[in-house]
């Protein structure tokens, strides 16, 4: 099933696209320090799982994409994921490994305010033949419209999405975050 995804999330669109880039910059470089945006505003040291579906893009024209549940350590869903997987290179020799970038919203399943609006984002890379890689990834919180994302937490994990089997893949992750 070949899914083209247009953002939808419109008003927080641009939020995940600059958290995106900058947890991959943060990534590559490999020098980042995780810190809540302001030791005041956070409450606690969190930390839990996180489960869903994973589906890598079809081709490099058509993103994937990702949904399911962060948990808290006592089980219960702290947020729900829904975002994009992008894929940006495929490297040789014979195209063996697939490499992107994701980016998603957190929303509070109890809440309907807009914030704060919680996002994550990170790299991913998978086996061309069988669909099974890990990603890793920064958490981040936007307080207003048009203020800057601060990183929060991390986020690493595993999936698999075959691409022998139609339909999305599975992924699992653990997550720890200053909320």
């Amino acid at each position: 099933m070949q899914r083209t995804t247009t953002s939808t999330r419109g008003r927080s669109s641009r939020a995940i696209r600059t958290l995106a880039a900058a947890a991959l910059a943060l990534v590559f470089t490999g020098a980042v320090d995780v810190r809540s945006a302001d030791a005041s505003t956070a409450t606690s040291v969190m930390s839990g799982r996180a489960k869903g579906s994973w589906e890598l893009p079809p081709s490099f024209t058509t993103s994937g994409v990702l949904g399911g549940h962060f948990f808290d350590s006592s089980g219960s869903v702290m947020w729900d994921v829904d975002g994009e997987v992008v894929e940006t290179q495929t490297s040789p020799p014979a195209l063996a490994l697939r490499i992107g970038y994701y980016f998603a919203d957190l929303n509070d399943p109890t809440s309907t305010a807009a914030f704060p609006k919680y996002s994550v984002a990170g790299n991913w890379s998978a086996l061309q033949l069988t669909g099974q890689g890990t990603f890793d990834g920064y958490m981040g919180v936007q307080f207003s419209p048009a203020g800057a994302v601060f990183l929060i937490g991390q986020v690493r994990g595993k999936f698999s999405d075959p691409p022998a089997i139609p339909g999305p893949g599975r992924f699992s992750a653990i997550w720890r975050a200053d909320v």
